[in-house]
This record gives structure tokens, sequence and C-alpha cells, in this order.
């Protein structure tokens, strides 16, 4: 069977089952095992190539890792995109780990849903300011 996301630059689904596709492998998809036996597809990406290379439109950024943790970058990258960013704490993976601890304690209630509305408590939002036109100009300079 041919990956149906083999095309795209930058997709997550999550399901049920392992998923394992040959022409999936090689666009670098890969299984990540998730909380209440959830399982995310997604292909990998790093860096800031993402943003050249993409081909669909989006309407937010989303920061992680420890350039989320950089005020003026995290601006700088809403006002180059003209887009919202939202940056996430840097220890994701350890927030993520606490809640399903603390549900397991008792302590939290709820699925996967109401863990992720608690974790996204703590992301920042920056939006974009300044003149558009002033990094179209830039950008036109650096190509």
């Amino acid at each position: 069977m041919i990956c149906p996301f083999r095309d795209t630059i930058s997709s997550t689904v999550t399901v049920t089952a392992l998923i394992f596709w040959s022409s999936g492998t090689e666009a670098n998809f890969s299984n990540e095992l998730g909380v209440d036996g959830t399982v995310r597809y997604l292909r990998n990406v790093m860096g800031l190539g993402l943003f050249q290379e993409c081909v669909r439109e989006v309407d937010v950024v989303h920061m992680v890792g420890g350039g989320a943790k950089n005020e003026l970058l995290c601006q700088l990258t809403a006002d180059a995109c003209g887009l919202p960013v939202v940056a996430a704490p840097t220890e994701t993976t350890a927030v993520g780990n606490v809640l399903v601890q603390a549900r397991a304690l008792g302590a939290v209630d709820g699925g996967l849903a109401e863990l992720r509305t608690l974790a996204s408590g703590s992301v920042r939002r920056h939006l974009p300011s300044g003149s558009a036109a002033s990094w179209a100009a830039l950008a036109h300079r650096v190509r």
C-alpha cells in the first residue's frame, strides 16, 4: 500500500495501531507510541528548512525545544512569517509525563483531551508586529 502522506511536508495523524508502509519509511515517517494506547504517525522534520519547503498554507507556527525559550527568536519568527507563534515549554515531554503520572495517582482526572488542556496553559503566544513589507523586502534581498 502507498503511504497517503508521502507527498506532504509535515503531517501528523493520531491512530490506534502502528502503521507500516515502505513508502512512508522512505518519506521519513515513523510511529511514536503515545498515552492511552494512541500512536502518532508523523513525518520527522528538523530546523527552519521546513519553512523553505512548505507548500501548504498554515495559520500558526508551533515552536518547541530550546529555541522556544528565546523570546526574541519567537517574536522575530512571528514577524517574519506574519503568523502567530505558539512557544511550548522546553520540557514538554517532562510536563506530559508528570500529567500522566498525576492521573495514575488520582491527582488529575480525565483523558488525553483534558491532559492536553492542562498542558496548554504553559504555552506562550507571540503575535506578528511591525511591517510585513520590510520582511518581504529583506527576503527578496537575501535571495
